[in-house]
């Protein structure tokens, strides 16, 4: 097995909760299909899992257009009593049934999260250095805010299904998000909550504000110096 696992995780069709913009399903759906399509031509050594929910039928449509292999795909329909908290509970609900369901916490898996609609430029130099620090979580927290960007973070799966108990509380409209639950939980474990010193650089669509975020060249010099 590979130091580590890529897990995607999306959501196809028309979301129906608060705080998500992007309402279009078929650029969602490209969207997220290109973005795959990039991460597993810039990784191909590296395991890629999907984890899927909303619509099966645009799933399984995603799936057979990707021609992905059949063990690492599954689709976990959406917990409806959740929607009442909104996107970061039933991400983290995701997330939870994904490492179960391909037993990552047994084997001992390292696995770095993307969400669907993302590319990481940087993803394996980023990865090695949260190797290097040796942590059971890891994220790049947003400066001057106690959150953590959970676009892309990374975690010890053993760890993330069984600490991660503070998630239960998430309510969007409350204010606990799941970038802030995962900064509460990084402190309460005594994780510094790192400013990547490798940060992951992330573009895509967002599918809260339905607009492209994009990795400019300023910031790839910025966290290539960072990084020396």
């Amino acid at each position: 097995m590979n130091d580590f696992s890529i897990l995607i995780t999306g959501f196809l069709g028309v979301p129906d909760i608060p705080f998500s913009l992007l309402k279009d399903e078929q650029v969602r759906f490209e969207t997220t299909r290109l973005s795959i399509q990039r991460l597993q031509k810039a990784y191909p050594q590296v395991e890629i899992y999907l984890a899927f929910t909303g619509d099966r039928v645009s799933t399984h449509r995603l799936v057979d257009q990707l021609e992905w292999p059949t063990d690492k795909f599954h689709y976990f329909p959406q917990n409806e009593a959740l929607k009442v908290f909104g996107k970061g509970r039933l991400e983290h609900a995701l997330i939870l049934n994904a490492i179960k369901f391909w037993e990552f916490p047994q084997k001992q898996v390292q696995v770095v999260k993307v969400t669907a609609k993302y590319f990481v430029d940087n993803l394996v130099a980023a990865q090695q250095y949260w190797s290097f620090k040796r942590s059971d979580m890891y994220g790049w927290r947003h400066l001057g805010v106690d959150t953590i960007d959970t676009r892309c973070f990374m975690f010890d799966a053993f760890f993330y299904a069984n600490f991660t108990q503070c998630f239960d509380d998430i309510n969007d409209d409350s204010g606990f998000t799941m970038e802030r639950a995962v900064f509460q939980l990084m402190r309460e474990h005594l994780i510094e909550p790192g400013l990547f010193r490798c940060r992951p650089i992330v573009s895509g669509l967002s599918g809260s504000t339905a607009e492209f975020v994009r990795s400019s060249f300023l910031k790839k010099i910025v966290v290539g110096i960072c990084s020396i």
